[in-house]
C-alpha cells in the first residue's frame, strides 16, 4: 500500500525537512563515507584472497579487449592521417619532456621533492665537492634522481660538473683519431710526432668482462693507461681492478697520472 501525502500534512513534511536539511545531508555524508571505507576494505580483502584467480581474468581481458589486439583498431592506426597525427602527437609530447627535463635539472621548477633534499644541502656539498662523488652517486644515497641533485645544486647558485667522458665531446686528433679527454689527445699528438706505433682502446678480454686499454704499443708490448681522476673513489676502485686484471693476464702496464709522463715511459 502506498501512502500519499495530502493537504496539511504534505505541507508539515516539507516544512520539517527544510529545517533538518542541513543535519540531514551531514548525515548522509557521513554514511556515505562510512560505506565507501566498508566497501574498500571489503574489496582489498576478497581481492588478496582471489588474486589467483582474479589476476589471470584480468589479463585475459586485457589481451582480448586491449588495442593492439583489435584488428579494426591496427588497421585503423595504418590510416595515412592517423599515422601522422600520431608522429605529430609524439614529437610534440617529447618536446614538451625535453624542456620542463631542462627547466627542471637548471632550478626553474620546484617540487617537494627538491625542497625536502635542499634540507641535506651540506651533506650533498661535502660529497659532491670535498669527497669528489659524481651526482648519480649522491641521488643513488639519497633514493632519488641525478636531476633532483643537479637541481639542488643549481637553485643554491652553486657550480655543477660536466661530465668527464661523454660520445658528445670526443675530440679528434691531428691523424682523424677521436679521444675521450684532452689528455690523450697530447699522448697521441706526442706518439705520432715520434713515429711510435700505437693501438687505441685494444680490447682486452678477462674473464666475463673485456677491459679497453687507453694505449698499446705493440713493439715494446706495452699497455699505457692515463689515470686523471685518482681524486675519485670510484675511479681508484677501478684502476685497482684493472691493475688485478693485467697481473692475472701478466701483461706488462704502465699507468701515468700527466700526458708528460709519457716521456718516461718511453725512454
Amino acid at each position: 500500500m502506498v501512502k500519499l501525502f495530502v493537504g496539511r500534512e504534505k505541507e508539515y513534511k516539507h516544512e520539517w525537512y527544510l529545517k533538518n536539511k542541513a543535519r540531514l545531508l551531514v548525515k548522509a555524508n557521513l554514511y556515505y563515507q562510512q560505506n565507501t571505507q566498508a566497501k574498500k576494505e571489503y574489496s582489498k580483502k576478497y581481492y588478496h584472497k582471489n588474486f589467483d584467480k582474479i589476476k589471470p581474468k584480468k589479463a585475459l581481458y586485457k589481451k582480448k579487449h586491449s588495442d593492439r589486439n583489435n584488428e579494426l583498431e591496427r588497421l585503423r592506426r595504418l590510416l595515412p592521417k592517423v599515422r601522422e597525427h600520431n608522429r605529430n602527437y609524439n614529437f610534440k609530447r617529447k618536446d614538451i619532456q625535453r624542456k620542463y627535463r631542462k627547466d627542471y635539472t637548471n632550478g626553474r621548477v620546484v617540487t617537494p621533492k627538491i625542497l625536502l633534499l635542499e634540507k641535506s644541502l651540506p651533506l650533498i656539498k661535502k660529497l659532491y665537492y670535498e669527497q669528489g662523488w659524481d651526482a648519480k652517486s649522491i641521488a643513488d644515497k639519497l633514493s632519488c634522481t641525478k636531476d633532483v641533485i643537479v637541481a639542488v645544486l643549481r637553485r643554491n647558485n652553486l657550480p655543477v660538473k660536466q661530465k668527464q667522458f661523454s660520445p658528445r665531446r670526443y675530440l679528434p686528433c691531428s691523424n682523424g683519431l677521436l679521444v675521450r679527454s684532452n689528455p690523450e689527445r697530447i699522448i697521441v699528438e706526442f706518439l705520432i710526432n715520434n713515429n711510435v706505433e700505437f693501438i687505441y682502446e685494444q680490447p682486452l678480454p678477462y674473464k666475463d668482462t673485456i677491459y679497453y686499454p687507453d694505449f698499446y704499443l705493440p713493439d715494446r708490448d706495452l699497455f699505457v693507461e692515463f689515470a686523471g681522476l685518482t681524486d675519485k673513489k670510484w675511479y681508484v676502485e677501478q684502476l685497482e681492478k684493472k691493475r688485478k686484471a693485467y697481473q692475472d693476464l701478466q701483461k706488462n702496464v704502465s699507468f701515468i697520472t700527466k700526458p708528460e709522463q709519457i716521456v718516461e715511459v718511453l725512454a
